[in-house]
């Protein structure tokens, strides 16, 4: 059997609350738009902007990280990314993220960011890739910090 030790992503409250005032205001544009009987394209770019933004909402909420058999794995719907621990140069425990990264999935030079909130974090440095570095926010940095570095 394998041993998994699986954690949603932290998340913020107010990015949260964000993305669903979003999502109701698209759907109350939509509501809006269809009601006077707008053309087609239009139509079609508001479909476009709703699905967009609910798959954005879909992977905020479904962001997760787990780690087993000797691989870690980052999901944030529709990206999966996976560092095995042959891998791994360094792990370490951040006391925060930088407000300037964002939320979600984040590719800021050579780092990979999967944020959900901008608290404690993890971070994995590898040795190969075009992404040197992997930083997460699980809901207990600390323990997650401590399985990975076993």
């Amino acid at each position: 059997m394998i041993d998994v030790f699986s954690q949603p992503s932290r998340k913020n409250k107010w990015a949260f609350a964000v993305v669903l005032l979003a999502v109701v205001i698209v759907l109350a544009d939509v509501a809006l738009v269809a009601w006077i009987g707008a053309p087609a394209p239009l139509m079609a770019i508001m479909a476009f902007v709703l699905a967009t933004v609910l798959v954005v909402a879909y992977g905020f909420a479904t962001m997760r990280f787990s780690f087993g058999n000797g691989v870690f794995t980052a999901k944030f719907f529709p990206f999966s990314y996976d560092v095995r621990a042959k891998d791994f140069v360094k792990v370490e425990l951040l006391s925060s993220t930088p407000w300037w990264v964002g939320w979600g999935v984040r590719a800021w030079g050579r780092t990979l960011y999967f944020i959900g909130d901008h608290g404690p974090a993890v971070a994995i440095s590898k040795k190969s890739g075009f992404f040197r570095k992997v930083v997460f926010t699980p809901v207990d940095a600390k323990e997650f910090h401590k399985q990975l570095r076993k």
